[in-house]
């Protein structure tokens, strides 16, 4: 029996395991595709699609070494990873036309509107919204994302400021999801919330 049991929670595990990596990848397929059509719409010149390259190469291997680093702090971590990605912000738009990156921002942005569309597509079905609920959660989440990101970009901000507007901010979001959804909705809500955190 006891071996069984062992055998059921291994089995348990490798599902977990390979439904977690194939997720992974298909997330990496998405943004693989998404970069390919950005540098697209961008319409590059040779020399700057070989200059981003190896911009993008350079930071995948400072991001890395980052990751691995087990002796820096989460918080410091998260300081660091938010330079460095600021860092290779600068470099790209060295390289990019005025117009482009202009045009890169717009893409950002759509991109950005296609994700919280993809979420509330996945919110309706979950939590069984009505499509008025559906449209009001919408709304919310198309005012909360942009104050996020400036919030984040805003480098006037000290860490703790930071994190203090950060957590005001969810804090109002979350309040304005709740006057939405009904009691049950939104402890499921909160339930996808964390779900979506860990992955």
């Amino acid at each position: 029996m006891k071996v069984i049991r062992i055998i059921l929670v291994g089995l348990l595990y490798l599902a977990i395991s390979t439904s977690v990596e194939a997720q992974k990848s298909e997330q990496h397929e998405e943004h693989k595709k998404a970069h390919q059509e950005t540098m697209k719409q961008l319409d590059l010149t040779k020399e700057q699609q070989k200059s981003l390259k190896a911009i993008n190469k350079d930071y995948r291997k400072k991001f890395k070494a980052l990751e691995a680093d087990e002796t820096i702090e989460d918080a410091e971590r998260r300081i660091q990873r938010r330079t460095l990605k600021k860092a290779r912000q600068n470099e790209v738009q060295s390289v990019l036309t005025p117009i482009q990156v202009s045009k890169l921002k717009e893409i950002k942005e759509e991109r950005q509107l296609k994700i919280i569309a993809k979420k509330g597509k996945q919110h309706k079905e979950e939590l069984d919204l009505s499509d008025s609920q559906a449209d009001e959660i919408k709304a919310a989440y198309e005012i909360y994302h942009p104050k996020l990101r400036a919030i984040k970009e805003d480098e006037s901000l000290t860490e703790k400021e930071r994190k203090s507007q950060i957590k005001d901010l969810r804090e109002k979001k979350q309040n304005k999801v709740k006057s939405i959804l009904t009691e049950e909705q939104f402890k499921k809500w909160k339930e996808l919330k964390k779900e979506e955190k860990k992955k």
